[in-house]
């Protein structure tokens, strides 16, 4: 973000129930409802974001936002973008164990606890082909032992249905730049090369010897084809 902001002005929020924001009782944290909620922040601190840039699963936030017409960006930035269902068993118990642990009350401050201690975020971080320096696994860490961000985790996950996004993405008319790790074994090069086809306008990056946390691991690079992007034509 300090790079992209030498050029641009650059906005960054937390999804509801992550970190340290909050949400009622009554919101329900899926992908339509994230949308919307992001759409109303917009519209809130009257913004007209040129460039949308988002994350994993933040990639499909952005895509449903831009979709439904909450935002009109002239170009959309994908890293690691999951955009599509996870494959096969995995797409069907992420969301079952994350409903049977969110659903008691303890689960979240007794995993806390767990993922924060020893080395179990290190391995997590490793699992998904990145390579961290120590104070970026300090953050994970610190961000790993709120309950209330692995409450926001799970209830999300318990929710995220990835199937509609998917059948709309060829509707998606504006340019789209993905940015993917070479090693990222968290949402597959397959499976982003895919989307790639899939969407109307759009533009693959692969970049060597990176994971999924790519922006992290390589952030020079990744500033650099962002800011190239901006007029990709």
């Amino acid at each position: 973000m300090p790079l992209l902001a030498l050029r641009f002005r650059v906005v960054a929020v937390d999804l509801p129930g992550h970190a340290r924001t909050r949400v009622s009782r009554a919101f329900t944290p899926d992908l339509p409802s994230i949308a919307r909620a992001l759409g109303e922040l917009v519209a809130a601190l009257k913004l007209a974001p040129h460039t949308v840039v988002g994350h994993s699963a933040g990639a499909a936030v952005i895509a449903r936002m831009t979709l439904d017409g909450a935002i009109h960006p002239e170009r959309i930035v994908g890293l690691a973008a999951a955009l599509v269902p996870f494959d096969g068993a995995a797409g069907l118990l992420f969301p079952s164990a994350a409903r049977l642990l969110g659903a008691s009350r303890f689960a979240p401050r007794l995993l806390a606890r767990a993922v924060s201690a020893g080395s179990t975020v290190d391995r997590i971080i490793e699992g998904t082909g990145s390579r961290l320096d120590e104070p970026s696994l300090a953050h994970y860490r610190s961000l790993a032992s709120q309950p209330g961000h692995i409450a926001g985790v799970l209830s999300m996950l318990s929710r995220w249905d990835l199937a509609p996004l998917q059948r709309a993405l060829p509707r998606l008319r504006t340019p789209v730049l993905l940015i993917a790790g070479e090693r990222d074994l968290a949402v597959p090069l397959s499976q982003q090369g895919a989307v790639a086809r899939v969407l109307p306008d759009a533009r693959l990056v692969v970049v060597p010897g990176a994971g999924h946390l790519i922006h992290e691991e390589v952030p020079q690079r990744v500033a650099a084809l962002v800011q190239k992007s901006d007029n990709p034509r």
